[in-house]
Formats: C-alpha cells, sequence, structure tokens
C-alpha cells in the first residue's frame, strides 16, 4: 500500500517466530495481516474519497463479485453491471453513466492496480508497468471513470478477503493467475499476457481433468530447470491431447498457441 505503517504493522507479526519462519508460514502471516488489519484500516482511511463502496456491506458485496486478481476492461464492466443490478448499460464512456462505479472507488484507495507503458526499456517483452495509486497521488484521482488500462489488477493485499467472501456468500472461487507476481512498479510483459489469457480460456473449461493437465503442463514450460528440447516435447504431448474431438476444441487450439508463446518468452530469457 505504500506506506511505513503497513510494514509496521506486518512486521510486528513476524517478529515472535524469529529468523527460522519457514515461508508458507511466512506468507500466512503476511496474508492474513494484509487482509484483516490493513485493507480494512484503509478503507476507513479514504472513506471521505468513496461513494459506491463506502458502506461494510456494500464493500462485501462488492468484493465477492470479483472472480479473479488479473480483469480486461469487459470483465470490469460486467462486475460493475452485476453490482448495479443492471444487465446492460448503453454508455460506451463510464464517466457519461450514473450509475455507481465502484471500481473507481477501489482504485481510489490504491486496491486495484493499471498498465503503464515502459518507455524506458528497450526490452520488447517488457511492454508495461504496474501502477498502483500511492497515499501521495492526491491528483489523479478518477471520478466516474476509471484510467483505461489493458489489464486491471486487484491488489494483493485483498486476495484473502475476496477468497473468503466469494466463498461464503457465493460458494465460489476466486481465480488468482499463476506465475504473475503484482506489485507497485513491478513489470508487465508480454508472458503475463499469455497466462492471463491462458487463465481466462481454462476458466471456461468444465472439464477439471482438462484444466489441471493444462495447469501442470504450463508450470512445466515455466520451469527454468527444463531446457528448451523438454519444453518443445511437453508442447507436442499437448498437441495430442488437445487434437483430440471435444466441445473446447477451440479454447484449448488458442491455449496451445499461447503455450508456444510461452516457450518463446521462455528461450528470450536464456538469451
Amino acid at each position: 500500500m505504500g506506506r511505513p505503517r503497513d510494514i509496521i504493522a506486518i512486521c510486528s507479526k513476524l517478529s515472535p517466530f524469529s529468523s527460522n519462519i519457514d515461508p508458507k508460514k511466512f506468507r500466512e502471516i503476511v496474508n492474513d495481516t494484509a487482509s484483516s488489519e490493513i485493507v480494512a484500516n484503509s478503507f476507513d482511511e479514504v472513506a471521505f474519497l468513496l461513494h459506491s463502496i463506502r458502506k461494510k456491506d456494500d464493500r462485501t458485496n462488492f468484493l465477492s463479485l470479483i472472480h479473479t486478481n488479473i480483469l480486461t476492461l469487459d470483465e470490469l464492466k460486467n462486475i460493475c453491471r452485476e453490482f448495479n443490478d443492471i444487465s446492460t448499460c448503453d454508455h460506451v464512456e463510464c464517466k457519461h453513466c450514473d450509475k455507481s462505479h465502484p471500481f473507481c472507488d477501489l482504485y481510489n484507495a490504491g486496491l486495484i492496480g493499471t498498465l503503464k507503458r515502459d518507455t524506458t526499456s528497450d526490452d520488447q517483452y517488457k511492454e508495461y508497468i504496474m501502477k498502483f495509486l500511492g497515499p501521495y497521488d492526491k491528483h489523479i484521482f478518477c471520478k466516474g471513470s476509471i484510467i483505461k488500462s489493458n489489464f486491471y489488477l486487484i491488489h494483493p493485499a485483498l486476495h484473502e478477503n475476496i477468497a473468503e467472501l466469494r466463498n461464503r456468500r457465493l460458494g465460489k472461487k476466486y481465480n488468482l493467475v499463476d506465475h504473475v507476481l503484482i506489485g507497485h512498479n513491478y513489470t508487465w510483459t508480454s508472458r503475463c499476457t499469455a497466462l492471463k489469457e491462458i487463465n481466462f480460456l481454462s476458466s471456461a473449461i468444465l472439464n477439471p481433468a482438462i484444466v489441471e493437465k493444462i495447469s501442470i503442463n504450463v508450470n512445466d514450460i515455466l520451469d527454468d530447470n527444463k531446457t528448451k528440447e523438454e519444453k518443445i516435447s511437453i508442447v507436442k504431448k499437448m498437441k495430442n491431447f488437445i487434437g483430440e474431438p471435444s466441445q473446447y476444441s477451440d479454447h484449448l487450439t488458442k491455449i496451445l498457441k499461447l503455450v508456444d508463446r510461452l516457450v518463446t518468452y521462455s528461450e528470450r530469457l536464456t538469451m
């Protein structure tokens, strides 16, 4: 969240465990502290900037509708319509809509990030920088229309909270896009785009066995310990099961093309 006191809050929770704390426990403490203390305090502190989700009931309802940590503009608009209990919206630009704009509130609270083109890098794969509104960025609050971005990034501090709300209120899962590290000023690469698209296509496949197989293969391709030949072999195996007739053939064909892109990106990293 960019505030020194947040670091202090996390450190105070970690201090009883000394330096021998294992990584899993470390993550649990950080996530729990972010969800139960830091985020709750953040919403209270920026309450004067909130319009749509100032009330806790509205906020919990809204957060429970967020199904994944990386959203396209279309996904963002769909959630907004559901929150406003409308099926369609005739406005091309959100700023012309007189309904509630919950994502603007989330942006002003520094809890949803956008992508800004990286003009400092010559690397074609490092296209964008992730940006979250910080405590000193008072001049760029959004009012009625969130900043345009290729993707919108839910702050990691919200993950535990959203996952619990979706499970309790809707009986649904919160879908994290694996292998994409989200944070202020982190790099968004073409690999991130491919992983989001694979995740999106996989979410439409209702066969758990197929989804699991895709996930395992993607994880193997992203394994730095695997050689180029091993990764090519994985892709060939994917072509075999993707080539089998299925109601998901179109989705699987698109996923295979994205996986090929991941192999190309992995080769670029090792050059």
